[in-house]
């Protein structure tokens, strides 16, 4: 029951700083470069998802074991809405940014990132009877190998 409520703590926690952080810098002007944008509509898309799929996991957790959760927990989540909507400011930000790399070494590097981190938030949703453990771990791991995507075109770059 502790480890449920911590869990649940985390969750919230994560979910207000995000929209502090979002909320206060939208209220400003956006002076982000087309790149720092593109970065922050993958990791923007990837966090929000990510957290709404822990709430289901919850949610599951907690129907398993017999304990009652508040009734309008989880009611926000929609993880396709969530998936489209991320997916749809990435290509904005992908088309805003890839016009701006010079060297066609550079724009391959960054679509390969793209094409990546597209597949990445595309599969956010667990897999038939994967545990909550897998799936953690396989988006670790694809997070992992997007990082290392985005280092290769950040070393294409003068």
């Amino acid at each position: 029951m502790n480890r449920l409520f911590n869990i649940r703590l985390i969750v919230y926690t994560l979910s207000l700083i995000f929209a502090l952080s979002t909320s206060t810098s939208f209220a400003q002007e956006d002076k982000r470069t087309p790149l720092e944008k593109y970065q922050g509509a993958y990791a923007g898309a990837y966090l929000i998802c990510v957290l709404q799929q822990k709430k289901l996991f919850i949610i599951e957790r907690a129907k398993q074991r017999g304990i009652t959760l508040d009734q309008d927990f989880g009611k926000d989540v929609d993880i396709e809405e969530c998936k489209k909507d991320g997916l749809s400011k990435m290509k904005a930000e992908y088309e805003n940014v890839s016009p701006t790399i010079k060297n066609v070494e550079g724009r391959d590097a960054l679509k390969e990132h793209y094409v990546h981190a597209i597949m990445h938030i595309k599969e956010i949703t667990p897999w038939a009877k994967e545990s909550e453990a897998a799936y953690t771990e396989r988006m670790n791991q694809t997070f992992r190998e997007s990082k290392k995507l985005y280092v290769r075109f950040e070393i294409t770059q003068p």
